[in-house]
């Protein structure tokens, strides 16, 4: 099982099935659908799939400049 650094947070690593790690080994338990990370000397409760998905991108997912609807003749309101 491979494990990736989180970037944004120093000390935590995340592999495919959204499981967290500090580096230095300890797995680290789910609080409801997130995590609680620390940075900063501040805790944060981050989402666990927006954790996956920054490392991770969904396959054949196309990073797009927009951030939106695509406004095209396809999406035009008729």
């Amino acid at each position: 099982m491979s494990w990736r650094d989180i970037p944004g947070f120093p000390g935590y690593q995340i592999n495919r099935r959204g499981m967290v790690r500090k580096n230095t080994g300890y797995v680290l338990s789910r609080n409801g659908t997130g995590y609680n990370l620390w940075l900063d000397g501040r805790r944060q409760w981050v989402s666990g799939r927006s954790l996956r998905e920054k490392v991770f991108p969904p396959e054949g997912a196309a990073v797009s400049a927009g951030g939106g609807r695509h406004e095209g003749p396809a999406n035009a309101r008729r």
